[in-house]
């Protein structure tokens, strides 16, 4: 087995790749596409303004938010923003992989392994790099499956919580988080039939675990949709089952 020391150098050193490799693809070959530009003309709009004459159609508040407060609060340009938040969550990517790929085989070399090609995978580099949503969602995503198959292979209620907590941030980027959860009641019911606790224990576990989540994860996004309320031009609602359609950009007369 190897060494904890040096399970921990190697893990650091391929983070420092992904960091290294996704700076160097923004330096070099910035990317500005069309929905790029919606994003930071909304988020430019947010930060002078306010979210009420911002947010447009249905697109989830998360990214926009965390560009306009940085222009806000950091005085630097959306774009920079989102480069800055793209690299240094995408580059904790390989992290999350390395965590799940343990949790599910048990094995540090495998898990490196699986941290290694996520740090160098083309489309995770790529999405780290672009000005678009899916620089946080996939992050968030990634850290709610770590927490996810932390749990179950330690029946930790903790790590429920941190699941729900970052579904709820990749719902808020995304709307397909939304679909996560009922994944997540999937495995409960599998557990349910399978696990070999005590009927009155694993429903206790269970039982509170979901709980958690949906208290959570409905609680975040309520409280977020609802600091929205006065948003005239945000129509977003994560179970709102419209924001599966493209987006409908409304804009102010």
């Amino acid at each position: 087995m190897i060494e904890k020391k040096k399970i921990i150098n190697y893990l650091l050193l391929i983070i420092l790749l992904s960091f290294t490799v996704r700076t160097v693809k923004v330096l070099t070959n910035p990317i500005v596409c069309r929905d790029s530009i919606l994003y930071i003309k909304m988020a430019d709009t947010w930060a002078e303004l306010g979210a009420k004459e911002a947010l447009v159609g249905y697109i989830p508040p998360a990214y926009v938010f965390i560009l306009a407060m940085g222009q806000k609060y950091l005085d630097l340009r959306p774009e920079t923003v989102g480069n800055i938040v793209g690299v240094i969550l995408g580059s904790l990517i390989p992290l999350a992989v390395f965590w799940i790929a343990f949790s599910l085989f048990d094995c540090y070399k495998l898990a490196l392994i699986a941290a290694l090609l996520a740090a160098i995978q083309p489309y995770l580099i790529r999405t780290s790099t672009l000005i678009l949503r899916d620089a946080v969602y996939v992050p968030m995503l990634s850290c709610a499956f770590a927490f996810a198959a932390s749990a179950i292979k330690s029946k930790s209620i903790l790590n429920w919580c941190l699941f729900a907590v970052f579904i709820a941030i990749a719902a808020m980027s995304r709307y397909e988080g939304l679909f996560v959860v009922p994944i997540f009641f999937i495995w409960a019911l599998y557990e349910l039939f399978t696990s070999k606790q005590s009927l009155l224990k694993r429903f206790r576990y269970l039982a509170l675990s979901s709980c958690m989540v949906i208290f959570i994860y409905f609680g975040l996004t309520y409280m977020v949709k609802i600091s929205l309320s006065e948003a005239t031009y945000s129509l977003w609602s994560s179970t709102d089952i419209s924001s599966l359609e493209p987006p409908v950009v409304m804009r102010a007369k």
